[in-house]
């Protein structure tokens, strides 16, 4: 009886530790499940934050395109309140782009697709890789050149890097500063022609300019500017014919330098421009006045640049930008402390676009490692250049950024009518029905 006994016991036992067993196995399997989930409902929630904060930020620069019309620069809050959940915020912050800047102006960069040779040779030194690269198709991205030149892609994009100086994004909306599409005057003189002349000027304009076109033809925008110097008109009346007419006839005029945002060494590749010019614009165009800066005619007009130039000068260069670019942090604060350091931060490059109906984005980039890859040591330069470059930005950059008053999201992307699209009854030129804009998404 007592043997029979010890066998129940024995038998007991091990039951009752093979159940205990897999209880914990249970338990270890739900725990890993359990982290997967938290996981994946944080990388949603951080996701949603970026895309959040990106449709905010698209939202704010395309209701200051009024601003871009007349040449001026969009300004935007540092820091944004995305939502707040129990005790902390989840915020984004701008992070400076270049020097302090963290808004930068694409078209104040050299367009790789259509910069002309001469152009290429005096940014980059020599011109081939990029043309032959742009002769067998369109390049979509600056960094698809880079293995043509000495800088690798962390070098490449850093501070002073020729990404830096170049864009496959500049290209502005082809409107008057009223937003009005520019009048084409070369085409086929008509009454409806002449209306859009007279409801811009007067009525002497517009019968002497019927007269002048019958004897000289304007095909391009070189064209009016030869007209315009024949008469010896002073720059300062170039303005109003600069700002009113385009015989380009396209929705959106690509590769023209934004003169009010280029660097010195960019704007030294505008035709007939020397180094000493060009620095001397970059160093007057900070003092002058709104109305001054709303067109490409001040260098002349303030006497830096001779009129001899202004033909071909005039061609390649614009005032105002539409594309932007910017880097924004995402992550998790106190709710009652803005301004301490984002915990678990995101870290994007993002360039939005403003020029057409609504915002869009031509560009995003998750770049939160960056700083990890720049301090492999020898291998940085080596790493392969990637849609997924990642960057991680330096301490100061998210611990000093100051906050501004917070903001929720859920800002609705705006649908006005398109102003870069005349309708029917103001149609005098052909409109190009294709977009040729790079770009991926809308916000």
């Amino acid at each position: 009886m007592k043997k029979r006994r010890g066998i129940v016991l024995a038998a007991v036992t091990i039951v009752t530790a093979a159940s205990l067993w897999t209880t914990v196995a249970l338990l270890a399997i739900a725990g890993v499940e359990t982290a997967g989930i938290d996981g994946g409902s944080e990388a949603i929630q951080e996701d949603a934050a970026v895309h959040s904060a990106v449709l905010v930020f698209a939202t704010e620069l395309f209701e200051q395109r009024d601003d871009m019309r007349v040449g001026k620069a969009p300004n935007l809050d540092d820091q944004i309140v995305l939502w707040e959940s129990g005790r902390h915020a989840t915020v984004a912050r701008l992070l400076p782009v270049e020097g302090e800047r963290v808004l930068v102006a694409e078209a104040g960069r050299l367009d790789l697709n259509l910069a002309s040779v001469e152009q290429l040779d005096q940014v980059l030194g020599r011109s081939e890789a990029v043309v032959s690269k742009r002769n067998a198709h369109r390049i979509d991205d600056v960094r698809d050149v880079l293995m043509q030149f000495d800088q690798g892609p962390i070098e490449a994009t850093d501070s002073g890097g020729i990404c830096q100086r170049l864009t496959v994004h500049a290209h502005e909306p082809n409107v008057q500063q009223s937003g009005d599409l520019r009048i084409n005057l070369d085409v086929p003189w008509s009454e409806e022609l002449a209306e859009r002349i007279r409801s811009r000027f007067n009525d002497v304009i517009t019968e002497a300019l019927e007269k002048i076109l019958a004897e000289n033809p304007v095909e391009s925008d070189a064209d009016l500017m030869r007209l315009i110097l024949s008469f010896d008109m002073p720059p300062k009346d170039w303005a109003d014919a600069i700002d009113a007419f385009s015989m380009e006839p396209v929705r959106y005029r690509r590769g023209r330098i934004d003169i009010n945002a280029a660097s010195a060494e960019v704007l030294a590749s505008l035709p007939g421009v020397t180094a000493d010019q060009a620095a001397a614009i970059v160093q007057r165009r900070d003092g002058l006045d709104d109305e001054l800066l709303a067109t490409p005619a001040w260098p002349f007009i303030e006497d830096i640049l001779p009129t001899e130039i202004a033909v071909d000068f005039l061609d390649r260069a614009t005032v105002g930008s539409w594309t932007w670019r910017l880097r924004l942090a995402c992550g998790e604060v106190p709710g009652d402390a803005l301004d301490t350091v984002l915990q678990d931060a995101r870290v994007v490059d993002v360039i939005v676009d403003v020029a057409g109906e609504q915002p869009r984005i031509a560009m995003m980039r998750d770049i939160t490692m960056r700083r990890q890859a720049c301090a492999w040591p020898g291998r940085g330069d080596q790493l392969p250049v990637a849609e997924g470059e990642i960057v991680e930005p330096a301490p100061g950059e998210v611990l000093n950024a100051e906050p501004a008053p917070g903001e929720a999201v859920g800002v609705e992307s705006p649908e006005p009518a398109d102003p870069n699209i005349a309708s029917e009854a103001d149609t005098v030129e052909s409109i190009e029905p294709d977009d040729q804009r790079l770009g991926r998404w809308r916000p």
